[in-house]
């Protein structure tokens, strides 16, 4: 069953939260551009709904400056073809597309800008914390934070371009439940992949997060291409970055751990990483056990960078230096 919004035809809706309203589990809901801007802040609670927007660029959803525009407390709900703007300014509480408790969605196709907080924002403590969301070809520019993955698993973050975020990607208290520390790692992971991550202060900012996988995409021109950086009385373990370009950031890729943190077992391989101030940096008093191997490390200032009281039992091999300042450097303090 589909509703329209907009448009002329004969029982087309005028606000699109009355069509959603109005629908049932399944059905779309078509929104015209022709009464773009909606002001609203939309409240999805049908399982496998579609909200489908005429053009990306001129189907425009502004939230005022309040609140979530999109609020989806619903599983299985595409939203696809918008510009989608403006929410609130609560840092825990407002995004573009907030979903909240909810899974298997999809956002592939809009325009996510102009937010005062989160982009898109996946928040679902649950046991098993299982998200299962596909975010894909998006837009995601000039938000505090891009895309938010807090304590959800098995998302998909693929194909969009994210520039202009304060951060771009932000993967955060996504680490298991202690009775679920032993089970099989493939069980649990975020994968992010196949993204242009560029001119953000942090283009990936992983902490606190384990078994986040990341991997081909193109990171450029970020203060921070990929960070993984455990708050206090946090952990970072398990990450694995491979086959990425990452070039002209400051820090490639940024490792710490400070007091009563561990940032130990990650991998890092494949990548190609130039033209970074640091290629890698890792500083702190426990990062440990990681491999960093058959990278490329062409042309940055240091190649990599392990500064700190207690880097210990870490593998590099099997990685090329070409044209570096310094190949690798290491410190202790």
């Amino acid at each position: 069953n589909w509703l329209y919004v907009g448009g002329s035809g004969p029982g087309n809706y005028s606000r699109i939260q009355d069509a959603i309203d109005n629908a049932s589990d399944g059905d779309t809901v078509f929104v015209y551009d022709d009464t773009s801007p909606y002001y609203e802040n939309l409240e999805i609670a049908k399982n496998n709904l579609k909200l489908i927007g005429d053009n990306k660029t001129t189907t425009i959803i502004d939230g005022s400056g309040n609140g979530n525009v999109l609020y989806i407390t619903a599983c299985g709900v595409t939203i696809c073809g918008f510009t989608i703007q403006n929410c609130g300014d609560d840092i825990w509480e407002n995004a573009g597309i907030y979903m909240f408790y909810s899974q298997v969605n999809t956002i592939t196709d809009n325009i996510i800008t102009n937010n005062n907080c989160h982009g898109i924002y996946c928040f679902n403590y649950e046991d098993p914390p299982y998200g299962f969301n596909v975010i894909s070809k998006n837009i995601v520019t000039k938000n505090t934070f891009g895309i938010v993955l807090d304590v959800s698993y098995n998302n998909e973050v693929h194909d969009n371009y994210i520039a202009e975020n304060q951060i771009g990607i932000f993967v955060g208290s996504s680490y298991l439940p202690s009775e679920r520390r032993e089970q099989s790692l493939d069980e649990y992971y975020n994968d992010i992949y196949n993204n242009t991550i560029q001119n953000n202060h942090a283009g990936i900012d992983i902490e606190p997060a384990s078994f986040t996988n990341v991997f081909q995409n193109n990171i450029m021109k970020n203060d921070y291409g990929i960070s993984i950086n455990p708050p206090y009385r946090t952990n970072c373990n398990y990450n694995t970055i491979y086959q990425n370009n990452i070039h002209n950031n400051t820090y490639g890729i940024h490792l710490i751990a400070i007091v009563h943190t561990m940032c130990n077992n990650n991998s890092i391989y494949q990548n190609n990483i130039h033209s970074n101030t640091y290629g890698i940096m890792a500083e702190g008093d426990s990062i440990a056990n990681n491999q960093i191997s058959e990278n490329n490390f062409i042309s940055n200032g240091e190649g990599i960078s392990l500064e700190g009281g207690s880097i210990v039992h870490n593998k590099i091999s099997e990685n090329n230096f070409i044209s570096n300042t310094e190949g690798i450097s290491l410190c202790s303090y």
